[in-house]
């Protein structure tokens, strides 16, 4: 693939129930992300045809990779920092990213635990929040940068064994010897470390230690407003390493350990003074609209809620509204006062409050075309396109393809079908 902008590695190795819906909306995300690479990293075969069954997957920029497991570089670093086999193991995964994206030459990548994590927002912020998270690190020479599951819990808790870097949500400037770093400094740290050995030494202490010792740029992130999710094998017996966080005001805040199990201590922590704080504007109803539109069961469930704040119609009116901010649009425009238009024109007013739509019919332009809406010809499009986001409301494929040469030639580039902007607005197709 050429002129590659972004590689993700997704790594997935939990057969659970969840790791299906996590690993999907990463991969939607990672395939927003304009002209990327996306490698799902797994060593369990049957996951492996479970995934390839379950998602639809675009083999042109989407690749099944294993971990290296006799690579004797990489293995000389990890018997040297993990005390058991499983986090050897553990750890070959981790490192696979690295030595993969040198090999080919990846100038930057995202190594990700997408089988056990989940951020609760739309693919399309997602791809900013990325974005945001990258250009914040190259503009100061971050060389990984790391979401904050961990460490502000050890500033708060005073871990014994140090201050927790955790990998799970990574951006790696590669263009750094990865490969000498790591290996020039496992024996050191396993000798600072001999006192304070643990079951739990792993591929996360070692990079904990690089930081501590300044041996790379090695940092932290969060985004205020963000929820996210950590799964763990067993919710009950470990709600303390499981469930929803939430970054807002200075402070991690854990609902579930709140209001369900009324925990005093695990209420809120303060995030630790050294990790990085971004802001994208995420908005409150970001996290809600997020969960509804994982799945048709969701939806139909808060359509019958009675709650006026929750009514799909409410939803879909703010997922537009979000819509509209990310896409620097004030209004959207339906090209085509057809069939199809007339068709979806309830379902249209559910989420937005039409008033124009274009065609290229002179017959039909005219205000009051239906109720308040006007249709309007393509040269007032055109003079109103700086605001404007167009959405296709054409059947035929073929017409469809002429409509978007037109819009084209009109210096429109912000547009989109009308499936495409629905499946975004409610969350599920039509």
């Amino acid at each position: 693939m050429k002129n590659i902008n972004m590689v993700f590695y997704l790594k997935v190795n939990r057969e659970n129930s969840y790791v299906i819906p996590n690993l999907r909306h990463w991969l939607d995300a990672a395939m927003l992300y304009e002209n990327s690479v996306i490698y799902i990293l797994t060593d369990n075969i049957d996951l492996k045809n479970r995934i390839s069954a379950e998602i639809s997957i675009d083999t042109t920029r989407v690749f099944f990779i294993k971990s290296e497991r006799n690579n004797a570089d990489m293995n000389t670093i990890l018997n040297d920092i993990c005390v058991t086999e499983k986090w050897v193991r553990i750890g070959q995964a981790h490192l696979t990213t690295h030595w993969h994206a040198n090999k080919n030459n990846y100038p930057f990548f995202w190594n990700i635990d997408a089988d056990d994590t989940y951020i609760f927002l739309d693919a399309i912020r997602i791809v900013e929040m990325l974005k945001c998270v990258e250009k914040y690190s190259v503009d100061n020479k971050i060389h990984m940068n790391a979401l904050d599951m961990w460490r502000s819990v050890s500033f708060h808790e005073q871990w014994e064994a140090g201050k927790h870097w955790s990998l799970g949500v990574v951006f790696v400037d590669n263009r750094i010897d990865w490969k000498n770093t790591l290996m020039t400094y496992s024996k050191r740290e396993k000798k600072a470390r001999k006192n304070i050995v643990t079951d739990e030494d792993n591929i996360d202490w070692y990079f904990t230690y690089l930081k501590d010792i300044n041996a790379e740029s090695i940092e932290t992130f969060y985004f205020e407003n963000m929820k996210f999710a950590h799964f763990y094998d067993y919710f009950l017996n470990y709600s303390h390493r499981s469930g929803i966080c939430h970054w807002k005001d200075g402070a991690i805040h854990y609902p579930i350990l709140e209001h369900c199990y009324g925990s005093k201590s695990r209420e809120k922590i303060m995030i630790a003074e050294d990790v990085h704080k971004l802001d994208i504007g995420i908005e409150d109803d970001e996290a809600l609209l997020s969960a509804i539109s994982c799945s048709r069961e969701t939806v139909t469930f808060y359509e019958d809620i009675h709650n006026d704040e929750l009514k799909i119609g409410e939803l879909m009116r703010k997922r537009c509204e979000l819509f509209l901010k990310n896409n620097h649009s004030k209004q959207i425009v339906f090209w085509g006062a057809g069939n199809k238009f007339f068709r979806n024109y309830g379902l249209i007013k559910k989420g937005y409050d039409i008033e124009f739509v274009c065609d290229s019919d002179p017959s039909k332009w005219r205000k009051d075309y239906i109720d308040t809406v006007e249709c309007i010809s393509p040269e007032k499009l055109s003079a109103i396109k700086e605001d404007t986001f167009v959405v296709v409301m054409i059947d035929s494929a073929a017409t469809n393809h002429k409509i978007i040469r037109k819009l084209l030639d009109m210096g429109i580039t912000k547009f989109d079908h009308f499936e495409n902007w629905l499946s975004f607005v409610r969350g599920v197709g039509e």
